[in-house]
C-alpha cells in the first residue's frame, strides 16, 4: 500500500511575494520620482505659468513670446552666442583630438602625467576658471601683456573661459575612441611600406562619428 499524500500550495497574496530588497529599491524609486517633481517639475511650471502672464497676473497667452521675438536686440545677441560657440566648438575638437592622438598613438614620455594633467581641470570647481582669467588676464593681471592690448572682459575670455571648461570632456571622448580604434590597421599600414601622413590618415575615418558627436555635444552646450 503506498500513502498519497497531497500537497495544496496556498499561493500567497502579491504584497506576500516582495522580498525587502524589492521594497528598499521600490521606496528609493519613489524618493526619486518625487525628488525630481519638486525639483524639476515644479519649478518649470511655476516658470512657465508666469511666461503667459504680464506684470499683474493675467493671462495674456503668447504676448510675452511675441515681444521677445520682435525685439531688435535678440538676432544680435543669438548671432554672438552662435559665433563664439562655433569659434570655440572647433578650438576644443581639434586641440583634443591632437592631445588624444599624442598620447595614444606616440611614443612621447610622460604620457600619464600628460594625461592627467590635461584631464585635471574636470575636477576643478566652475568658478575657478574664470578667476584664474581675471587674475592672468585682467586689469592688474600678470600676463595681460599676452592678449595685445584686447580686454579679457569680452568674447576672448568668453572663448578662453569655454576651452578650458570643456576640453577635458572632449579629450576623454577622443581618448576612449582612439582606445577602441583597431591598431591592425596601422600595423598592416606600416607593413605595406605606407608613409607616416597615410597611417595618420587612417585614424580620422573611424573618428568621424565620434568627432562629430564630441562637435554636436560642445555646439549644444554653449
Amino acid at each position: 500500500m503506498t500513502n498519497k499524500a497531497t500537497f495544496t500550495t496556498t499561493k500567497r497574496p502579491w504584497l506576500g511575494r516582495r522580498s525587502l530588497d524589492e521594497w528598499s529599491l521600490g521606496g528609493v524609486l519613489i524618493i526619486g520620482v518625487l525628488g525630481l517633481f519638486i525639483c524639476v517639475v515644479l519649478p518649470l511650471y511655476t516658470l512657465l505659468s508666469k511666461s503667459v502672464q504680464n506684470s499683474d497676473g493675467q493671462f495674456v497667452g503668447l504676448a510675452n513670446f511675441a515681444q521677445f521675438v520682435s525685439t531688435p536686440s535678440l538676432f544680435n545677441s543669438v548671432s554672438n552666442s552662435l559665433s563664439i560657440a562655433l569659434i570655440s566648438t572647433i578650438i576644443v575638437t581639434s586641440l583634443s583630438f591632437l592631445a588624444a592622438y599624442a598620447i595614444s598613438r606616440t611614443r612621447i614620455p610622460l604620457k600619464n602625467t600628460f594625461r592627467t594633467l590635461l584631464v585635471l581641470p574636470i575636477l576643478a570647481p566652475s568658478l575657478l576658471p574664470a578667476i584664474s582669467l581675471v587674475y592672468l588676464f585682467g586689469n592688474q593681471g600678470i600676463l595681460k601683456e599676452l592678449l595685445m592690448g584686447e580686454s579679457i572682459y569680452g568674447p576672448i575670455g568668453i572663448i578662453i573661459g569655454s576651452c578650458f571648461w570643456t576640453f577635458p570632456h572632449a579629450l576623454m571622448i577622443m581618448l576612449t575612441a582612439l582606445a577602441n580604434t583597431d591598431a591592425r590597421l596601422y600595423e598592416s599600414a606600416e607593413a605595406l611600406g605606407a608613409s607616416p601622413m597615410r597611417t595618420f590618415s587612417l585614424s580620422p575615418c573611424p573618428l568621424l562619428n565620434t568627432a562629430s558627436s564630441v562637435w554636436l555635444l560642445l555646439f549644444l552646450l554653449w
